[in-house]
């Protein structure tokens, strides 16, 4: 039984793990997104819905090809206010295209108030001891407590924290 050249063949489609990512500034954040797409397809980033993001000392664009699935990523290199917007990752084939789109915010550690560094240091502790490497007593007088990881995960769980702890 022969098969049709096109049976397999399907335009790109792209799924999100995090749509809304917060960081602190000054972090690198890591932005994702998976396609699945046959014939093999060309991918970017685009910022704002403006000019192609090149890789360069700013941006590290890197593709992972497995079979017809990629994953797209875009590390943002010390992440400042100028970087928070609307990312879109494109991929497009010859039957067709496809977009995801990512909302980059800043995570405003440094702002809390004396009455909240409660919050703010178990959220610090959080994120220190999936690692392991700080110590509570290292917490308090380190400033770095208040860095979080930029893996998207951990990112994904800093904001839902701090959304959690602000209402």
């Amino acid at each position: 039984m022969s098969s049709s050249p096109n049976t397999h063949s399907f335009a790109p489609s792209i799924r999100v793990p995090n749509q809304l990512l917060g960081a602190p500034l000054g972090t690198d954040v890591t932005l994702l997104c998976y396609v699945e797409a046959f014939p093999n397809t060309i991918n970017y980033w685009v910022k704002n819905g403006g000019e192609m993001l090149l890789d360069g000392s700013k941006y590290h664009v890197k593709e992972s090809r497995s079979g017809y699935k990629v994953l797209m990523s875009l590390k943002i290199r010390l992440f400042i206010i100028t970087d928070v917007g609307t990312y879109n990752c494109v991929s497009t084939n010859s039957l067709g295209k496809a977009e995801g789109t990512l909302r980059l915010y800043e995570i405003k550690l440094s702002s809390l108030d004396p009455a909240e560094d409660n919050q703010a240091l178990s959220l610090g502790e959080l994120a220190e001891s999936s690692r392991g490497e700080k110590s509570r007593s290292e917490l308090k007088k380190d400033s770095s407590c208040w860095r979080v990881s930029s893996e998207p995960t951990h990112l994904l769980i800093a904001s839902s924290l701090l959304w959690w702890l602000s209402t």
